[in-house]
């Protein structure tokens, strides 16, 4: 389910996460998920916002995966 999960924010919130494989953007930004947004699993959508908000403490193979449109967000 959390891999499920994971795949599914990225390719709701970003047009750069379709140049990544399911896997890629799992192993970039599974930890990160569950670290800073777990408490909303397997809510998509407040995952999502979530990673969002906390985009700069994202790992940097994770914020690939959302592309450069979140760079200088801060929350």
């Amino acid at each position: 389910m959390k891999k499920f999960l994971v795949a599914a924010l990225l390719l709701a919130s970003s047009t750069q996460a379709f140049a990544f494989s399911r896997a890629e953007q799992t192993r970039a930004c599974r930890p990160d998920a569950e670290r800073l947004c777990g408490r909303f699993i397997p809510d998509v959508t407040n995952v999502t916002h979530c990673m969002n908000h906390f985009y700069s403490q994202l790992s940097p193979e994770c914020q690939r995966m959302f592309g450069p449109r979140h760079h200088h967000r801060q929350g």
